[in-house]
């Protein structure tokens, strides 16, 4: 899983090694780690090592206890090198600690870090620009309570929506959506927010995609709720 943002910000690094190249790697100013799952932090180290290469820094951003992963089992002088300290002078991966509910600017962008319901500690991100467009990145979550979305006004909700609806028992206890929970959601934003937002759903499981029973869903619920619900696809560009 990986979002990148006017080029410059990446918003997990589950594929930003494969997904980019070295020119576009050598673009990127930061990246926001959601939590510590392979699948969302598995291109920091090789990432790092290109930027290395090329004589370059990027800062690392998320919970103290993802960045403390990445020091123990990834950059730790036997996986990958130890790239949070050397070059010693400005180390390539420069790391952050962020908290839930402690907003901060980052290329031109106010962040706030959102906690989200998971299997382990994991983060959403609201993220506005100076021309106040917003979007808001869930993450990995499982069901929210309504009070969550309480003044969350975005123009682009991204969400994750991993199984089918009829594996919803599973998603719960996994910490994940389904078309059927992202309804739930979708009504608690329509009762609180000012605004509906548009919806682009990822993190799918591509072996639960196959029958099209995913997309069925989805569309389903874009057509009760009236909002415009995509899914998300390799490549895929959006503008807020």
């Amino acid at each position: 899983m990986s979002l990148l943002v006017d080029e410059e910000l990446a918003i997990d690094a589950g594929s930003l090694a494969s997904g980019l190249t070295f020119e576009e790697q050598a673009r990127l100013s930061a990246v926001l780690l959601s939590h510590g799952h392979y699948d969302h932090v598995r291109d920091v180290p090789a990432v790092g090592l290109s930027l290395f290469s090329m004589g370059r820094h990027l800062s690392v951003l998320g919970e103290s206890d993802v960045l403390n992963m990445l020091r123990s089992h990834w950059i730790n002088g036997t996986t990958y090198p130890r790239l949070h300290e050397m070059p010693a002078e400005e180390p390539t991966l420069q790391f952050h600690s962020i908290s839930p509910g402690e907003s901060f600017e980052l290329s031109g962008k106010v962040i706030t870090p959102t906690r989200m319901n998971h299997t382990i500690a994991s983060l959403g991100f609201r993220i506005e620009d100076g021309k106040g467009r917003v979007m808001f990145y869930t993450s990995d979550t499982g069901p929210l309570p309504p009070t969550f979305w309480e003044g969350v006004s975005a123009d682009l909700l991204i969400a994750e929506v991993t199984m089918p609806n009829a594996w919803q028992e599973s998603a719960i206890s996994a910490g994940h959506l389904t078309p059927e929970l992202l309804k739930r959601e979708l009504s608690s934003i329509l009762s609180t927010a000012t605004k509906m937002p548009r919806v682009i759903a990822v993190h799918m499981n591509p072996l639960l995609c196959l029958s099209g029973k995913l997309e069925v869903e989805l569309n389903a619920v874009a057509r009760e709720m009236g909002v415009e619900i995509a899914m998300g696809f390799e490549d895929m560009e959006c503008e807020v």
